[in-house]
């Protein structure tokens, strides 16, 4: 991110921007080493997908008002896994506990798969995970799925509903990928490349390819991109200061 930032505003280096260095790790960092509002020009994003909350099958909650409802019972006793501190699992895993108003602990692991492996294995209750990493377990009856945390359904799981259809407005999370380039790019350049790239991204090669990881291409001009950057970097601001998260 630092290099981006420093790179010639000529239109030939393009970085590659997710939500954790964008609008998470500023606030997690003391000394980040960039201004991710000031430091770079958002072209578009180019995937956004949820997340999948899954239960191991001998935790007694088919439905997230049960889960709730559980946590509620036992607080403090339910415990979630992530791939870590600060990353889009944990986040979406704080936004359920504030919104569910539950008591549960957070458990982080050094990578997802070891988080899905102990959520198997029983030695958690549940976690909020990417569908790449979840969903087959599911299908295996490894895990029971009880609610995606995007605004739709996802056609791999019909059945299961958003977090909004279960209750929980406030526990919509969204992960997603885009493209930058250094702040001072000239706005030609920058309106040539959102061109180039949201035709890419429209093709169907494009979209089937995000559509089998569980994620939409999505080709949100560079002004509401930037925008919606923002009121992220202020939201996550806030969860993260409310929640005492740290990297220690």
């Amino acid at each position: 991110m630092e290099m981006g930032a420093r790179s010639a505003p000529d239109g030939y280096t393009l970085i590659i921007i997710h939500q954790g260095v964008m609008t998470v790790n500023p606030h997690l960092y003391s000394r980040p080493g960039y201004d991710p509002l000031a430091d770079f020009a958002p072209i578009t994003q180019l995937g956004v997908g949820p997340l999948l909350l899954a239960v191991h099958p001998d935790v007694r909650a088919n439905t997230v008002a049960e889960l709730v409802q559980l946590a509620k019972a036992k607080p403090g006793q339910l415990n979630f896994g992530s791939p870590g501190i600060g990353t889009p699992p944990h986040l979406a895993g704080e936004l359920f506990k504030r919104a569910a108003g539950i008591d549960s602990v957070h458990v982080p692991y050094k990578g997802g798969g070891q988080a899905v492996s102990d959520l198997i294995a029983g030695h958690i209750s549940y976690s909020i995970e990417g569908l790449t990493v979840q969903l087959p377990q599911v299908k295996a009856g490894r895990l029971r799925a009880l609610a995606v945390t995007g605004p739709q359904r996802v056609a791999s799981l019909p059945d299961v509903p958003t977090m909004a259809e279960a209750g929980l407005a406030g526990a919509e999370f969204q992960g997603w990928v885009g493209i930058a380039v250094p702040a001072a790019t000239p706005k030609t350049i920058v309106a040539r490349l959102y061109r180039d790239i949201s035709g890419i991204l429209a093709t169907p090669e494009a979209r089937a390819w995000f559509g089998e990881v569980g994620a939409d291409a999505r080709t949100d001009p560079p002004e509401v991109f930037a925008a919606a950057i923002r009121a992220e970097h202020a939201k996550w601001g806030k969860v993260i200061r409310e929640a005492g998260i740290t990297l220690e």
